[in-house]
Order: structure tokens, then sequence, then C-alpha cells
């Protein structure tokens, strides 16, 4: 990431014979990030020139200069300089005999530098000037200059730099510092350094920098330099400040107020006094970070690949736009319009407010003092709230693309309109939630299984499909990944390397690599099934996820065991059928979802894999998404769930969906409606209640009134079961 500027950039070339060229292109925003050649117009050559002499201007005069230096200058009188060129250094400056007076000094080439080392004016009402783009860089010297309060310093074109850090204090001292609608750099010589201009106004905008210029040095990344600018700024309406920093720098303003807008651009920027952006004014974080210790507010926040660490609040009056960026607050956070999140954290230490409607997208946001809304939308997000949760008449959805979205509860309450999900999580983890809405679950599994196909390298077993390993490899994996829905029989006999590449759109599978497809098994029906892999090359395995917790545990080679076993149900060594293959067998229960994963790793040669399964009372079938005879077996969605953790509680007016209430947990569904539950697991010492009176927690129970109904129940060893329900022990 650069700033606008001149950068120091080296390139290297050989030629070890025959005809040579040279081109160099580059894209940035400038060519929207398109690859372009670099003009020649903005090449400049660094050699500099040194000379020993004092330069006297008599008169108005140029120089034309690449890069070069002096011991000093010397103005006869008050008159103009011209510099052409991408860098003089004047040396000590002396303005006259001297005499009081306008000196103009237009550094005249963009983005170029003059610098005066330290200027002598005896204390005369002196004007310094500069017409030109470039900057005018006033460094500190060893003794205070520009004391007189009549003296000023002008910047009608171009830039200003201001190098802090020497004996004589600021480089500008009492003179009234004209920069309004241009540019100011602060630098220093070694040191984080204190800059307090007189007359210092930006209400027509502008550009504030923080980095290394003229004589003043880099800071590191473990120790960046801070320029504090001591002077509160504001800004009129239509205007925008820029503030930026680089070469580890760390920019620190004293306040923006004014109806204009401010904008973060690049590096780190910090604000001790407020930011408050009246009227229209904007406050716009890209690639930056911004870090406020008195609260900000504008008319609207947009932050991108950046972050704001916010002390107090942090206020948009309408909407605030959040992507692949940090924010973090002390107190509330609040939007009056919508508040949107994309690959985004946000933090918010007080009420979390969006009047608009709360919108995030591979995202987290907790809410540690409650959150008020029109309505919440995640999609592969979490909202992790204590407090109060008022989401509104819209209610609050959980979506999933790629994973679950969670609601993660602290305690407190949950009001507004329902709850719907289709890949969602509801998490109630420590202290009592109180909902007065309900929760309908709709389901996210589409048919198929989803196929993750990664490079290994040949010649060794580094992912086996047989080990607990192995299998968390293939399904993490990113080195040549590709992924591809599989809705055909899971049937690639031994030397399928051609058809798994054709499947994969054309993935190698030459150099070793290890495949599985991973989704959720809905058991058609209760009893024992046979899962097992065949016709493999080389090492297979069939995994079911028994206890539900989202990883698969233990495995033929290492691996530790789940909490109802070996999650490893069949499994093969190379190669083919025959004494290699090791079918399981494992108890499901009919209508609940099952994670599996049937996995294969090929180091060298042929490669295969096919996945068999024999229902209770059927034969052996190939896996097939696509058979009608399997029609709703198989799926790679995210199913929904409610957990309850030990010692947690959630009372909620009424529920559908899977839950998963473990020990010593509490679920409480006493609303009005009716409560159709996919699939109640209920650990030792858990309670729900359905309409019905608390019962003691002495044991896990349910207790149903009418009109409830359970599709299927699950109860711990020591479980109660109450009214007419059909249920199942586990």
């Amino acid at each position: 990431s650069l700033s606008p500027g001149l950068h120091d950039i080296e390139i290297g070339f050989y030629e070890g014979g025959g005809l040579n060229s040279l081109t160099v292109d580059y894209s940035g925003p400038d060519t929207g990030d398109l690859q372009t050649t670099v003009p020649n117009s903005v090449l400049i050559a660094v050699d500099s020139a040194s000379f020993l002499n004092t330069v006297t201007v008599t008169e108005n005069s140029t120089i034309n200069t690449s890069a070069a230096s002096v011991v000093g200058t010397t103005f006869a009188a008050p008159k103009t300089l011209n510099v052409n060129g991408y860098k003089l250094d004047m040396g000590a400056v002396t303005l006259g005999a001297p005499t009081a007076g306008t000196y103009t000094i237009n550094a005249n080439t963009q983005y170029g530098q003059v610098i005066a080392r330290s200027i002598a004016d005896g204390g005369l009402d002196v004007d310094l000037v500069n017409n030109g783009p470039g900057m005018l860089v006033l460094e500190s010297g060893a003794s205070p200059q520009l004391q007189n309060a009549g003296s000023s310093v002008t910047i009608a074109n171009g830039e200003l730099g201001v190098v802090l850090g020497g004996a004589g204090g600021s480089p500008t001292g009492n003179a009234a510092v004209n920069v309004n609608g241009r540019s100011l750099t602060l630098s220093s010589k070694g040191s984080d350094q204190t800059y307090t201009p007189v007359g210092l106004s930006f209400t027509n905008g502008g550009t504030i920098v923080a980095a290394m210029i003229g004589s003043g040095v880099a800071g590191t990344t473990g120790a960046p330099i801070r320029t504090t600018l001591t002077t509160p700024l504001s800004i009129n309406s239509g205007n925008t400040l820029n503030a930026y920093s680089r070469d580890n720098y760390i920019l620190r303003l004293a306040g923006v107020t004014g109806a204009g807008s401010l904008s973060v651009t690049s590096g780190a920027v910090e604000s001790t006094g407020a930011i408050n952006l009246s009227g229209n004014g904007q406050l716009t974080v890209d690639r930056a970070s911004l870090t406020t210790l008195a609260g900000a507010s504008a008319r609207a926040i947009a932050l991108s690949n950046g972050s704001i660490t916010n002390t107090g609040t942090l206020n948009s009056v309408t909407n605030f736009t959040i992507s692949d960026s940090t924010v973090s607050s002390t107190g509330a956070v609040s939007a009056g319009g919508a508040m949107n999140l994309t690959n985004a954290t946000l933090t918010s230490g007080g009420l979390l407010t969006a009047t608009g409607g709360l919108t995030a997208t591979n995202s987290t946001i907790t809410a540690n003092f409650g959150t008020t809304t029109s309505s919440i939308a995640l999609t592969d997000s979490k909202l992790v709230s204590t407090g109060v949760l008022a989401a509104g008449a819209g209610g609050i959805a959980l979506n999933a693309a790629g994973s679950v979205s969670t609601l993660e509860l602290h305690g407190g309450s949950i009001t507004g309109g329902p709850i719907s999900a289709q890949g969602g999580v509801i998490h109630a983890i420590s202290g009592v939630t109180t909902a007065s809405v309900s929760a309908s679950f709709v389901g996210n599994n589409p048919p198929g299984l989803l196929g993750r196909f990664i490079v290994t390298g040949g010649g060794g077993q580094i992912s086996r499909g047989d080990t607990q390993s192995g299998i968390l490899t293939i399904q993490t994996g990113t080195n040549g990944l590709v992924e591809k829905v599989l809705n055909q029989p899971l049937n690639f006999p031994q030397d399928s390397d051609g058809a798994i590449s054709a499947f994969f759109n054309g993935a190698p599978t030459g150099p070793g690599f290890a495949m599985g497809f991973f989704g959720n098994f809905t058991a058609p029906a209760t009893g024992s099934y046979t899962m097992q892999t065949g016709l493999n090359d080389d090492d297979a395995g069939f995994w079911v996820d028994l206890d539900g917790d989202g990883v698969f545990e233990g495995g033929n080679v290492g691996g530790t065991p789940g909490a109802n076993g070996n999650e490893l149900i069949g499994w093969a060594s190379c190669c083919g059928d025959g004494a290699n293959q090791h079918p399981g067998t494992v108890d499901l229960v009919a209508g609940k979802i099952y994670k599996v994963g049937i996995a294969v790793e090929d180091g060298q040669g042929g490669s295969g894999l096919v996945g068999r399964i024999t229902a209770p009372g059927g034969s052996v079938l190939i896996v097939d998404p696509s058979s009608v005879d399997q029609t709703g077996w198989w799926s790679y969605g995210l199913p929904n769930q409610v957990v309850v953790d030990s010692g947690a509680e959630l009372d909620i007016r009424s529920l559908d969906g899977s839950v998963n209430v473990i020990a010593n947990g509490k679920l409480d569904l006493r609303g009005a409606g009716s409560d159709t539950i996919e699939s109640l697991v209920i650990g030792d010492g858990g309670v729900v209640t359905l309409g019905g009176p608390a019962l003691a927690p002495a044991a896990a129970a349910l207790a149903v009134p009418e009109p409830g109904s359970i599709g299927l129940l699950l109860l711990g060893a020591t479980g109660l079961l109450s009214r007419r329900v059909r249920a199942r022990r586990s």
C-alpha cells in the first residue's frame, strides 16, 4: 500500500547476450488495477550534487536540478526563488540583512522537496510563501526562528513540511501558518514530537500527514514515531480533510469537528479529542487504522481494510459500513441507518444500535451490553449477546452459505420478531436468557455431498484417510483445493485417476492427493447400519460423527474416540476389495442427522474410492445422492441446532429444530404455540420444559403438554420421560 508522493525504487536487470529490452509495469488505484507501463514523467534520478558554497539570491531566480544540496542560501532582499527538481537542500537560509518582507520559495515540481535546514530572520516580520505544487520543508534548527508574531507561512499551492526535534523548537515559531485547503506533513528527527502551530486551519479541507521528509527519520514497526498536532481542527461543509501516515509514523490529532468530512487513507491515525462531524460530514477509513480516545460521530461511517479503536461512543447518524476490518469500542456503537458488516469484527462495550437493521456476512459481532435494531440478518456470522437483544419486528435470521451462523447468548433477553434459521445455531453459554419470541428452523440441507480435493505431494501417506489427523487435513486443507458437490454415485473404482480429475475440474491426480466427500446423513430408519469403502487406492475411511460435536474423532491409526465411541466406522488399507476392507456397523436413530465423511489418500500410482452403505434390513448400496432409493439420505448443508450449555438457561416462546441440552443445562419452552422438535438430546441433569411446570433438575426430564409433539427424543442415562410422547433412551 503506497501513499501519494515519491518513493525510492530499485530495478535490477541482467542480459546474458543477444537482444535486450526492459519494460517496467505497475498497477494501482490510478490505473483501475490494470497493468500499465510506468511513464517516464514520474521517474526521477536521485543522484545528488553537493556544493560547498552558499547560494546568494539577489534577484528573482530559478534553480533547475534533479537533486542538489548547498551549505546555505542567502536572500539579499525579499525575492522569489523558483526550484525545478526532485530535491534541493538549501542548508541554512538567511533572509536579507535580515530584512522584513515577503520571501517566495516555489517548489515547482510535484512531490519535490525544497528544504530549509534553519531560518535566520532576525526576529523581523517576514512572510514565507510557496506557490508551487511541491513541498516547502521547514526544519527545526539550533536556535528559535520565525519568532515575530507578525510573520506568516503561506502555502498558496502544494505542501508544507515541518521537521521537528531540533533545539530551536517549532520550525514555524510564532508565525501564522496558512495551509488551508492544502497539505501539511509532520516529521521528526528521531523521537515523538508535538507541534503547536499558530493560526492553523483546515476549514476548507486539505491533507495532514505524518511521514519521513527532509532530514526526518523513519520509525520502526516496534517503535513507531508519533507526531502530535495539538490544534483541534474544524472542517466546513462540503470539504474533506485527508489524514494518513507512512514510514512507521503515527499521526495524532487533537480532535476534528465541523460539517465537513474526515478521510483516513493509510497508516495509523489517532485523535485525543472527539471526532464530531455534523451535517453531512462523513468519516471514512480505508486501508488504515483510526484510534479515537474521546469518541467519534459522523453522518456516515465507512471502514474498509482497516480498523477503528474507539474510546467512548461511536455514532453514525445514517449508515455504518464495515468491510474487511475491525472495530473495537469501549462505549456504545450506533447507526441511525443500516449497519452492514462483511468479513469484519465488531466489538461494542456499550449498547449496539442499528436503527435501519444489522446485516453481517462472514463476520463476528460482540455486543457486551445488548443490541437494539429493527432486524438482524447473519450469514456465516456470529452475534455474541449479553443483555437486552431487541431485534425489532424484522426479527433475527441465521443463514449459512459456507458455515453456520451462531447466536451466542450470555444471559439477558430477546424481544422483537421471530428467529428464523437456515443453517443456524442458537447457543446459550451462560446466564439466563429469556426470549419472548419463537424460533422457526427451516432445513438447509440441499441434496448431495461436498467433495474436497487437495494436493499432498507424491510418495508419502501424509493425509491418510483412516486417521483422525488425516480426515481433518482433508476437511481443512487448501493446497490445490478444488471443491465440488457430488450428486452422482460415489463410485471411483481403482485406477480412476482420469474420472477423479474430470470430476474435480481437471485437478492433478499425478503428484499424490487426498479427497473426501462430506455432509449429513439423515437415518431413514432406526437400527444397525454398515458403512464401508471399496475398490480404494490407497487408504480410505468412512466416518460418522456420533456425538454431534462436529469433529471426527478416533481412527484406525491414532486418534482419541469421541464421547460415543470411535467415529471411524469403516476403513480400508491399500488396495482394491478383499482382506484390506474393514466394514463397520453402527446403531443410528431414524430422522436424526449425522455428519459424515468418506475419504481416501493416494500417495502414488492409481487411485480410487467407492462409498458403500447398508441400511437396516437392506442390501449393500453405493452411496448415491442422486438415487431415488436414497432420497433424503445425503445432504451437504448445515443443520440447525439449539445448544444449552451446563449452567445456562434459555427460556423461549416456542421452537422447532434440533435441540441439544447438555448436562445440567435448562431449556424452557412454556410459551404459546406448538413445539415440533426434529431431535432432542438431554444430558444427565439437564431439564427441558414444554408448557408444563418446571421439573426438579435432579435428573434429565421432559414435560410435554398438549398439543406438543416430538418427532424424536433422546434422554440421558438418568432421564425421566413424562406425558404421551414417543422416546428412545440414548
